[in-house]
């Protein structure tokens, strides 16, 4: 069974929002924490990009989640 993310990710694929190029639009190195800051001011492709960041970069498998990250304000 997928999970959450998985079905996330094919989502966004099927609305053409992955950004496979999404290094293009993000200062190096990057630092996830701090393109996530840029999140209230995103326009619908910055906030594609952001995602596609996160899901590509394998963000959430860095045990961030352990560390307090709530990624429910993703969503909000």
């Amino acid at each position: 069974m997928p999970t959450t993310a998985e079905n996330c990710f094919r989502l966004l694929e099927k609305i053409d929002g992955i950004k496979y190029n999404y290094c293009v639009y993000l200062s190096e190195p990057i630092d996830c924490n701090k393109e996530l800051l840029r999140l209230p001011d995103a326009d619908y492709e910055m906030y594609c990009v952001l995602l596609s960041m996160l899901f590509l970069k394998d963000y959430f498998s860095m045990c961030l989640l352990e560390k307090g990250f709530n990624p429910e304000w993703l969503i909000e």
